[in-house]
């Protein structure tokens, strides 16, 4: 299978053969300069969406009125883009092109050759370790405050610091957050999940003015910020659970709902976060039990126990919890001796919500270690526990 140069390579060389200009252009640029795995290429070219669709046999119309399509090659999704321009009387270029990108580690390209062009100091700003709008001006924020969000994310992925100006800029515009589509908002989140996030980055998290211009983000801001002081240098977290159920957590859980609500959250994921914050404030009153782990569920612990030590401004106890976890008789409904249809066929005169509750009655008291997970007992268990 071919690697993401490989294939962009291949798509570069077939535009060069029909007479086109064509380059590697923003992140993939930057991550080869800085030694990073690539996961993803675009291009840039003055070939028009049509041009491409004649040359390429397969393409995926994916932003077409925006000049942009998807060429699939061998597994890997190539987007290309024709040249756009700022000033639309002026004919678009390679030059004009990178001008509209968002930072300057962004806005080089590559030939395919592996020669750079690199108008904005893209290099420098990489060897600076530093994140610097495009242009020198506020304007990609104005077009596109997503890239407000944007700065953060490639702040912490990158480990880059922010530029004065940009820094300033992102600050004063940050209200413009806003603006884009929840959609889009949360898929920056998301990103932002895949960073292993360390207490200096929670930090930077908690004071960013982009991020606080987020509606129903980090609602108990104050209570994270006095206690994140007391964790570890080593605190961490990272994935998208541990990362919103710290977002959305609330001492109010319907302003938790509404967080995960608003931003469109997948149902799964929605129904994670919310028992999560559920079993952290149940825990808050009281030390975990073996039945709250058991309903938490094993995926959950470690975003829920990193959730609750941040609370109580204490250690981590999370291979503690997942061995008790462990320990547990049983660690699903699926591993029951029985199920809602021995219930039935031992009571046939007794159907719905009694043998819910039945059921219910025997998974708890088996998670207890109250009653074997074997039928028989079950059986005889429970006919006690009706007659009593």
């Amino acid at each position: 299978m071919l690697t993401w140069e490989e294939s962009a390579k291949t798509v570069l060389r077939k535009l060069q053969d029909n007479q086109y200009e064509a380059y590697i252009v923003g992140g993939a640029v930057r991550d080869k300069l800085m030694k990073r795995s690539i996961r993803d290429v675009d291009i840039c070219t003055n070939a028009s969406v049509e041009d491409l669709q004649r040359i390429f046999p397969r393409t995926v119309d994916v932003g077409v009125q925006h000049g942009t399509i998807i060429i699939p090659i061998e597994g890997k999704s190539i987007e290309v883009t024709q040249y756009r321009n700022r000033d639309r009387s002026k004919l678009p270029t390679l030059h004009s092109d990178l001008a509209m990108r968002d930072f300057t580690c962004n806005a080089m390209a590559m030939n395919i050759n592996g020669d750079l062009i690199d108008p904005f100091h893209g290099q420098e700003a990489i060897k600076n370790r530093q994140l610097q709008v495009v242009t020198n001006s506020p304007a990609p924020f104005k077009e596109d405050p997503l890239r407000l969000l944007r700065g953060v994310r490639f702040s912490l992925q990158l480990s880059f610091s922010l530029e004065k100006s940009t820094k300033e800029w992102m600050k004063e515009y940050a209200p413009l957050i806003c603006q884009p589509a929840v959609e889009r908002i949360a898929n920056e989140l998301e990103k932002i999940a895949n960073v292993i996030l360390r207490k200096r980055d929670i930090q930077f998290l908690l004071d960013c003015k982009v991020i606080r211009e987020l509606p129903y983000i980090f609602p108990n801001r104050d209570l994270f910020q006095n206690k994140l002081k007391a964790m570890e240098d080593t605190f961490s977290i990272s994935g998208i659970m541990e990362l919103w159920s710290m977002l959305s957590f609330s001492q109010f859980p319907e302003e938790s709902q509404r967080a995960v609500n608003h931003y469109k959250l997948p149902r799964q994921l929605k129904k994670d976060i919310l028992t999560i914050i559920y079993f952290v404030h149940l825990s808050l009153r009281k030390e975990w039990t073996n039945f709250a782990l058991y309903q938490l569920g094993k995926v959950r612990i470690t975003s829920a126990e990193k959730l609750l030590a941040l609370l109580q401004g204490r250690k981590l106890k999370v291979e503690e919890m997942i061995s008790q976890f462990d320990s547990l008789p049983i660690k699903s409904k699926k591993e029951m001796a029985v199920s809602g249809k021995d219930i039935m066929e031992w009571y046939p005169n007794k159907q719905g919500e009694w043998v819910g509750n039945s059921l219910a009655l025997v998974e708890k008291a088996i998670v207890l270690n109250h009653l074997p997970n074997q039928k028989q007992e079950i059986y005889h268990w429970l006919t006690k526990e009706h007659k009593e």
